[in-house]
């Protein structure tokens, strides 16, 4: 487990590993630079002194290699205040940033925006009741068909896919909304 430093919040980093190629035929563009990307995670986590946590995907029918993410965030929260999750093409683009500077213990999820509403590609999670609650819904919603997660009625209907199409869904976004509305 992580140590807390001085006040400090124990905060983790965690990002996905591919060894069996369970997700690169889909990102085989991008799977040339997943040595380098990874190496550019360890340089920030060590230079902060967080834990990396580098979690072998896992594919089965139900869940291809990104709902992995919800996976890991699982099973490692309880030994963090905080967990940063990074695509393995994501990269840090200023080490000097901290993620101390990017937690607020008003909040239990911290999410980017890019055209398609919030994006799963790198959030904060904290560790906490309604976090961890919710990390088990979106990973059901991959089996719950009448979550619309793996619904074929939405299927290439909505800008995103897999665990991106769940916290859409979950938490109502206007992305959700407008697609929704387009589909019925």
């Amino acid at each position: 487990a992580a140590r807390r430093r001085r006040g400090r919040p124990r905060i983790g980093v965690v990002t996905l590993v591919d060894p069996a190629g369970a997700s690169t035929a889909r990102f085989a563009a991008a799977a040339r630079f997943n040595g380098a990307a990874l190496e550019n995670k360890r340089a920030y986590a060590a230079h902060h002194g967080y834990e990396l946590i580098e979690f072998e995907a896992r594919t089965t029918p139900e869940r291809p290699a990104p709902w992995s993410k919800l996976l890991a965030l699982s099973e490692h929260l309880g030994d963090f205040d905080w967990l940063l999750y990074v695509d393995g093409d994501a990269l840090f683009a200023n080490p000097e940033v901290c993620l101390e500077s990017l937690v607020d213990g008003d909040y239990d999820l911290v999410l980017a925006e890019d055209w398609g509403g919030y994006n799963t590609g790198v959030f904060l999670v904290r560790n906490s009741a309604w976090a961890r609650d919710f990390l088990k819904k979106m990973w059901a919603a991959a089996t719950d068909w009448g979550l619309a997660a793996r619904n074929p009625w939405y299927q290439h209907a909505l800008p995103f896919e897999y665990e991106q199409r769940a916290l859409h869904f979950f938490a109502d976004t206007a992305t959700w909304r407008r697609a929704a509305a387009r589909h019925g």
